[in-house]
């Protein structure tokens, strides 16, 4: 009862974070795109767990996948149906970028210090998810 009582306490707090994270986020989203920004909250979420737990950070968003919450899949870009994925790049492309994350990391003496998760979607860069502690650019 005490460890899921860890892990509720744990994803709330992170709820928060990331839901406070820096960067941009147009608030008057609808359709896929709101859905777009919440599902790659699930991610950064993950990626903020999985921190948490290792005190690392992942080296991709696919690391993290087992550090969703409990009873939580992988989730789907709500444009095509198929699973989000890094498109790699923080520049925004029409033809490829609708429906990815770009997991950009920050490194100091070769250690990965920080991430920003940058969402895109059918407006463009909908949001960036990150943690604002040491580290982080903008």
């Amino acid at each position: 009862m005490r460890s899921y009582m860890f892990y509720f306490a744990a994803a709330a707090s992170l709820i928060i974070a990331v839901l406070l994270g820096t960067g941009c986020y147009k608030r008057d989203l609808t359709g896929d795109d709101a859905l777009m920004v919440e599902r790659a909250g699930t991610i950064g979420l993950a990626i903020n767990t999985y921190h948490q737990s290792t005190a690392e950070w992942p080296e991709t968003i696919r690391a993290a996948a087992a550090y969703l919450q409990l009873g939580t899949s992988w989730p789907d870009n709500p444009y095509n149906g198929k699973p989000i994925e890094d498109c790699g790049s923080p520049d925004f492309d029409p033809a490829t970028s609708v429906g990815m994350v770009y997991y950009e990391k920050f490194y100091r003496d070769e250690q990965l210090m920080n991430y920003q998760l940058h969402v895109f979607g059918a407006k463009g860069k909908l949001h960036i998810y990150g943690n604002s502690a040491f580290g982080a650019k903008e």
